[in-house]
């Protein structure tokens, strides 16, 4: 006799289209972005094209904690639904940050290159390193710490901000405090691979 799992509220592929349905945004978001700046240069006004622009950001946002939750909630994490959640994660990091750090014009602040360097170095630093590590010892014991979720929160609401174009004085502290928590967490990072790649072979 078999005992059929009882089947979850949801459906079973949806965390895995929330994080396709994030990956169309970012197109929205640098599409509606770039329409707002050209804009702004023309002497004309930055609606509706910023509005949207902050939606497709938000819906980025929002999809990404959805989906997660729902995947944890009801069981639905998946090998392949992990990569592709990371793998959206980081093309829409990319993509927006560089967006910002090459826009023309002034409807929005620029983000400097040393703060766009820190971010992506941060991420191929760790990403070289887990492939170090696996191939000594087949495989990397991930703990995900909360220092790096603090990073990423704020990285996303500094670019909401920027999006939004609220005050620009901030703009440069806020930088310097994400930059100190990139820091911290890759260090502590390199410190725990250290250690799993000095624990030898499998």
């Amino acid at each position: 006799m078999t005992v059929e799992m009882p089947r979850p509220p949801v459906p079973r592929w949806l965390p895995n289209a929330l994080t396709v349905l994030r990956v169309a945004l970012i197109p929205a978001f640098v599409v509606h972005a770039t329409w707002c700046a050209e804009s702004v240069a023309g002497g004309g006004s930055d609606l509706p094209h910023r509005f949207w622009a902050v939606a497709a950001l938000l819906g980025i946002g929002a999809s990404d904690v959805v989906d997660g939750w729902l995947a944890r909630r009801y069981g639905l994490a998946t090998p392949v639904g992990a990569v592709l959640d990371a793998l959206a994660d980081k093309l829409a990091q990319v993509c927006i940050l560089l967006f910002f750090a090459l826009a023309d014009g002034d409807a929005f602040a620029r983000v400097p290159p040393w703060f766009v360097g820190l971010v992506f170095g941060r991420d191929l630093l760790l990403a070289l390193g887990s492939l170090a590590v696996r191939r000594r010892r087949g495989r990397v014991d991930v703990v995900h710490e909360p220092h790096g979720k603090v990073a990423s929160l704020l990285l996303f609401l500094l670019l909401v901000w920027l999006t939004v174009d609220l005050p620009r004085g901030v703009v440069l502290p806020a930088m310097a405090v994400i930059a100190g928590i990139v820091l911290l967490s890759t260090a502590v990072y390199v410190r725990a691979g250290w250690r799993q790649w000095t624990a030898g072979g499998p």
